[in-house]
């Protein structure tokens, strides 16, 4: 049996837009027309970069061949990011594949999946673009749309949110804590891109959502890309244009985590790590004092701080910002907490639909 990654039958979560194109789906994470309303100086392909982004389907086939095409990122971090992707079978992760770095097609297979129908799922590479074409069953194998469906969680945020630094897709720390409550993460968490633009907080604003949590300022500090005079008031007015479209809806923000080099060096727009910190602390402050019982602040260093600079990606020498494995495992776990703590977890049905062989 073949079908194409347009299938009705194929089920697309963590998206955006979807794309059609020469025989492929590229999956996007902003409106794929609109991609230079959000990136005007360029860089849009970070949205086509495949974070949270997984596609599955029912089926009681045994083997699955998907066809891809591939395209890494047009720098080379270090240290650097490989295309792994995850495999996931009634929602525990069956297999991880190191796919090709760069290919315009190739195929990668899946085989050994338990008898009987189940629910097969790929979560997609963090830092590439991947663009999904034929899928391929066993013979006489049935493809079955999941009907299923989890309370949706959107989360806006930067590189660290991306997923800089995990050991694959599905264990990022927003992957992780999304597994671990049974929620529907859409990640709009792209690297060098998270400044409070309204587009941005308009595409948030947008979404369908039973939790919003926004994870800011990293990017900020970097590119100076606001100062004191204008911190307070786009914190206070990205915060607001959501609320104003999702007046029931918990939001989060998370100020930035930890970072030693930042924390008392001014940036370009002489901020210190530290102080911006603080000023959108006293942003909140603003917005909380007003009595929204649904709205949250949490310090980024409660959920990576000083004491945890041994989970850093970067070595010492080097700029240390982004967390490695064990720090994303780390914070995921203290955000799932604190999420629970501030009652902002949506209860929904298990993602448990019945079967028959």
């Amino acid at each position: 049996m073949e079908v194409s990654g347009s299938d009705p039958g194929i089920r697309w979560s963590g998206v955006v837009s979807l794309e059609h194109a020469n025989g492929f789906v590229a999956p996007w994470r902003v409106p794929y027309q609109d991609t230079d309303l959000y990136f005007p100086l360029g860089g849009t392909g970070r949205a086509a970069m495949t974070s949270g982004v997984r596609f599955g389907f029912v089926t009681d086939s045994e083997s699955v061949e998907v066809e891809y095409a591939l395209t890494p990122p047009t720098y080379d971090p270090a240290p650097p990011e490989l295309p792994w992707l995850d495999v996931f079978c009634d929602g525990e992760r069956f297999e991880t594949v190191l796919l090709e770095r760069q290919t315009d097609r190739a195929l990668f297979t899946v085989t050994g999946l338990p008898r009987g129908r189940k629910l097969v799922e790929f979560w997609l590479p963090v830092y590439a673009q991947m663009r999904i074409g034929r899928i391929r069953l066993a013979p006489g194998s049935v493809l079955l749309a999941d009907e299923s469906r989890l309370p949706a969680w959107t989360h806006y945020g930067c590189s660290i949110s991306q997923g800089r630094g995990a050991v694959s897709p599905s264990r990022t720390f927003p992957a992780q804590v999304a597994l671990a409550e049974g929620l529907d993460l859409t990640s709009v968490s792209m690297g060098g891109t998270c400044h409070l633009q309204p587009m941005f907080g308009r595409l948030v604003a947008g979404m369908p959502s039973e939790l919003i949590s926004l994870h800011v300022g990293s990017n900020i500090y970097y590119y100076g890309s606001l100062n004191r005079e204008t911190l307070h008031g786009a914190v206070v007015g990205f915060v607001s244009l959501i609320r104003d479209r999702q007046p029931d809806v918990p939001i989060v923000v998370i100020s930035p985590t930890y970072a030693p080099a930042w924390e008392a060096r001014p940036g370009p727009s002489r901020l210190t790590h530290k102080r911006l910190r603080s000023e959108i602390r006293n942003a909140m402050d603003w917005l909380l004092d007003r009595g929204d019982p649904r709205l949250h602040y949490i310090d980024g260093t409660e959920l990576f701080g000083e004491a945890d600079a041994e989970h850093f990606l970067e070595p010492p020498e080097r700029e240390q910002v982004h967390f490695d494995p064990r720090g994303h495992d780390l914070v995921a776990r203290r955000l799932g907490a604190r999420f629970a703590e501030l009652g902002v977890l949506p209860s929904g049905p298990a993602r448990t639909p019945e079967r028959t062989a």
